[in-house]
């Protein structure tokens, strides 16, 4: 024979041929064959290769029965087994670690969904106490508890994971959080880049730590219609012109909005923002002459019933009525009181509370007439009680609150209720974010009309009918029938006296309509 003979590959399996240097070698003793001093090299097989294929068939014989050989081919089985061991035991940690990480996102998720409903739903995360023996651990863990109870991998990591893996530590809530804020101002962002323009809204507020706090929003255009979206909370560090309008612009800069864009910019009418001079919207003209200034309508019709009210006595003194009663139900005594009087008088309806009077925020008068008005006959049967049943001192504020349930409380309860109604829907519309300013026009013009129709002997006459009927129901002395309320022709809304008993004599001056004129 003058070549290599193929079927040597199935007489000896560690066989292996070079097609180069046309020789045949040993794949076992070449890579596990002893190495060192005093051990005998066959370099036919490992270094140079057998060419000699006259005598193959007998060298290959000898070779395979060779002690080196047969501990190459020892070794080599050896490392066969290691390594099919090794590959289960590798595609074991695989398949472990691939479970660890399913297990741990999952986990995550049921973190994170915690964290986006309690930001969502503006409640606190933290409870108390959160030890394993407090009942109510706080909002974020009882979530979490609760989905354990539903989702084995939750349950296991919160039962056995060590402290530090549990991700339920406040700092990490704090960077979810953030990170989530994130996500969305960054969306935010890229729709505003998106429409390639935007209105301004800009309002501050104090906080509980009496830190004024900046709020920005933008409105912008979008695909599916207006949108109206807050970017951010920043303290102010000063409230002057120059300030607000840096942290303004900075905070626009941070978020990855070009202030250059904006077309329109909307804040209430304090001086340091609406000055024509030096104040925000007018420094901020400056620099972008198109983003024309709009003030307020929410702001305005705050203004318009604040001034209202204050020029007009009876009024101004019925309000502070309104508050001196909320905060003598506020007390515990009285107010467990009046909770067992609603559901005595109404016991198929909840209990409602008193709603506290808000200086700043006048849709909030509404709420709180409406909450007197539904359950003035319990607030008249709780102080009916306390005078009779309580000691001294309480009994004593209860005649002074009763003194104030007259006719003319009723009467005017009844008049600032219907007339808050339709200022509270107004007020409501005018935050709306997907009011356009024609509406908003046509919707205070509209308000307008409709109060300047309550301004007839009809309208009046069906106020004090419901006064009446009113003062029927919570069992108040005073016969609302035999008083005629008319406009007199100075525009004043006068009581004329009729026969038996009257409400008190009502002067309400004309003034009560100027929010007929909103717009000016």
């Amino acid at each position: 024979m003058r070549a290599f003979n193929p079927g040597w590959y199935q007489q000896y399996s560690w066989v292996e041929y070079s097609t180069i240097k046309d020789s045949m070698y040993c794949y076992a003793c070449r890579h596990f064959g002893r190495r060192g001093a005093g051990v005998h090299q066959e370099t036919a097989f490992t270094v140079n290769g057998f060419s000699t294929w006259v005598k193959a068939q007998k060298t290959l014989q000898t070779h395979n029965v060779s002690t080196v050989h047969r501990y190459a081919m020892a070794a080599w089985a050896e490392f066969k087994i290691r390594r099919d061991a090794g590959s289960r035991i590798c595609n074991a940690l695989d398949e472990g670690h691939s479970k660890a990480v399913r297990e741990n996102r999952e986990y995550m998720k049921a973190i994170v969904e915690a964290l986006r409903y309690t930001a969502c739903q503006g409640i606190a995360l933290r409870g108390h106490r959160e030890g394993e023996e407090s009942s109510n651990r706080g909002n974020f863990l009882e979530f979490l508890h609760s989905v354990s109870k539903f989702n084995t991998t939750v349950a296991e990591k919160m039962a056995n994971c060590a402290q530090n893996a549990k991700y339920t530590h406040h700092t990490v809530q704090d960077e979810v959080i953030a990170l989530m804020a994130k996500m969305l101002r960054d969306q935010i962002s890229s729709d505003v880049r998106d429409a390639g323009m935007f209105a301004l809204l800009v309002d501050e507020s104090r906080d509980v730590s009496k830190k004024e706090q900046v709020s920005v929003v933008v409105r912008y255009l979008r695909g599916d219609g207006v949108r109206e979206d807050f970017l951010h909370f920043t303290p102010a560090d000063g409230l002057d012109a120059e300030s607000l309008l840096a942290l303004i612009k900075n905070t626009l800069t941070k978020c990855n909005i070009n202030y250059k864009q904006c077309i329109a910019q909307c804040y209430d009418g304090a001086a340091v923002m609406s000055g024509a001079n030096s104040g925000v919207q007018e420094r901020f003209r400056r620099e972008v002459p198109q983003a024309l200034y709009v003030h307020c309508h929410a702001h305005r019709l705050n203004l318009v019933l604040t001034d209202c009210v204050g020029k007009i006595q009876t009024a101004a003194d019925f309000f502070a009525s309104v508050q001196i009663l909320h905060n003598f139900f506020s007390s515990s005594i009285v107010h467990n009181v009046f909770l067992q009087k609603q559901k005595e008088l109404e016991p198929l309806k909840p209990p409602l509370e008193l709603k506290s009077l808000s200086e700043t925020r006048w849709a909030c008068q509404y709420t709180a007439l409406l909450a007197i008005k539904k359950t003035l006959p319990a607030i008249h049967a709780t102080l009916q009680a306390l005078i009779s049943q309580q000691g001294a001192r309480l009994r004593t504020k209860a005649k002074s609150i009763m003194a104030l349930l007259d006719g003319q409380f009723v009467l005017q309860l009844t008049l600032f209720e219907d007339v808050f109604r339709s200022t509270k829907f107004l007020s409501d519309t005018l935050q709306s974010p997907n009011l356009d300013y024609s509406s908003a026009l046509d919707l205070v013009e509209s308000v307008s009309a409709s109060l300047s129709e309550k301004r007839n002997e009809t309208s009046l006459a069906d106020i004090s009918d419901k006064a009446q009927a009113l003062c029927a129901k919570t069992g108040i002395n005073t016969h609302v029938q035999d008083s005629l309320l008319v406009f007199s022709r100075n525009s004043s809304l006068t009581h004329r006296q009729g026969n038996g008993n009257h409400l008190p004599h009502c002067k309400i001056s004309g003034d009560t309509v100027t929010t007929m004129s909103l717009m000016n």
